[in-house]
Parts: structure tokens; C-alpha cells; sequence
């Protein structure tokens, strides 16, 4: 039996970082959802729900745990794990993403590309196992 491909739905906004961390997660063998606000995450995540979500903290028009904290009221995402993937080093942020269930929060200049997929497919597999 041929093994699932994890889905990974990425909200951020800067095009590089979602060019770069969509093609390394693809060549892992992710299939990858992107958007880039608030209004694009709800189009996307209409139509499809992911097995994991990286979210950014700072994005135009609404902060990444302010969007996880609404996507939290809908059944299909109330238990998704989520990393958030930012620049902002805060620990309120960090402590507001932690109490809304996020397993990671990682700072973008403290990682390579290459731990962060390492570290979506530890979170992935603690929670599929």
C-alpha cells in the first residue's frame, strides 16, 4: 500500500520564503497549499484541509495567531498542527501562538530550509504515528 502524502498548507507573504520552502517541501515529497493573507488562507483552506499548516506571525491585515485562532472554531482545524515560521522574536507572540496549539514556533533566521522540513516531518509524525 502505497503511503499518503502529507499535505502542508503554508500562509505567508513574502514570495521568496514561499518559493523556497514550497520547493524544498515538494522535493520531500509534500503536496504543498500556499496563500499569502487572510482572504487567500480562507479560499484555500475551503477546499482542502491539510495534515499540518506553517503559519507566519506578521502578514498584511491580520497576525498569524489572530487567523489560527478563527481557523480554531472550525471543526476541521481545531486539532491541525500548526508551526508558525516567523521573524518576530516575542515571547507574548510566541507564548499566544504555544496556547493556541501550535508544536513549534521557529524563527526564520535560526533555521535552515533544510531543519525546518526536518522539523515538519517530527511534528508530523508524533502526530500521525
Amino acid at each position: 500500500m502505497k503511503k499518503k502524502r502529507a499535505t502542508i498548507f503554508i500562509l505567508e507573504d513574502e514570495p521568496l520564503h514561499v518559493s523556497m520552502y514550497r520547493d524544498k517541501l515538494t522535493r520531500a515529497g509534500f503536496t504543498v497549499l500556499t496563500a499569502g493573507d487572510e482572504a487567500e488562507t480562507h479560499k484555500v483552506l475551503a477546499d482542502h484541509t491539510p495534515d499540518l499548516m506553517v503559519l507566519d506571525i506578521y502578514l498584511p491585515g491580520k497576525w498569524g495567531t489572530d487567523i489560527l485562532e478563527e481557523l480554531r472554531t472550525d471543526s476541521r482545524f481545531a486539532k491541525t498542527p500548526v508551526v508558525f515560521l516567523t521573524n518576530l522574536e516575542s515571547p507574548q507572540i510566541r507564548e499566544r501562538a504555544m496556547k493556541l496549539g501550535a508544536r513549534e514556533f521557529l524563527i526564520k533566521t535560526s533555521v535552515t530550509p533544510q531543519q525546518v522540513v526536518e522539523k515538519l516531518e517530527k511534528v508530523l509524525q508524533e502526530t500521525y504515528a
